[in-house]
């Protein structure tokens, strides 16, 4: 069973993923008109969300300096302020305006907020370099590939697509964890 945690992350993935999906129905989208659908859902340059976020925490974000060997024509972020600050997030997507299925996502929140996964949600616990523990999500939050892990106070979620058509494992998702530092 999920716990309500786990159900607001599958569902923020799940309306992302549907919001991208009706934006693949367009074939034919000029990148402009691609990149103002984002922006209209309140995405925009990844370095203005993480200066939002910033100067909202008082605190520096480090972001993985690796990403997937996958496609991407875009990258955008945002940062959801919401009422109160348990769902309050970075988020930082990558995708490919030709194939939506190439989506991979870094999410970040202060740790003292993370979100805990239902045990039965967790595939694997595998150690990160830094010698703390990943926790592994494989196919089981609807499409996504997903790992958490913390460090330096946030905990950070990375999400790929399986879907996608080029490779992917989750194998890449512990890479890009181990290259935060």
């Amino acid at each position: 069973m999920y716990d309500i945690k786990t159900f607001v992350v599958f569902s923020l993935l799940t309306s992302f993923w549907l919001q991208l999906t009706a934006i693949d129905v367009e074939a034919n989208y000029t990148n402009e008109q691609f990149e103002n659908s984002l922006y209209d859902i309140g995405f925009k340059e990844v370095h203005k969300a993480v200066d939002d976020a910033e100067k909202f925490y008082r605190k520096k974000i480090e972001l993985p300096v690796q990403f997937p060997p996958i496609r991407f024509t875009h990258i955008f972020g945002r940062f959801d302020d919401l009422e109160g600050d348990i769902n309050d997030e970075l988020e930082i997507t990558y995708i490919n305006k030709d194939a939506t299925k190439n989506h991979y996502i870094i999410s970040i929140k202060p740790s003292r907020y993370k979100l805990t996964l239902n045990p039965n949600l967790i595939d694997r616990t595998i150690p990160l370099k830094d010698g703390t523990s990943a926790l592994l999500s494989n196919k089981k939050l609807g499409r996504f590939i997903v790992l958490f892990f913390e460090d330096e106070g946030w905990q950070y979620r990375l999400s790929l697509d399986s879907a996608s058509p080029e490779k992917v494992s989750p194998d890449m998702l512990v890479d890009i964890a181990n290259s935060l530092k």
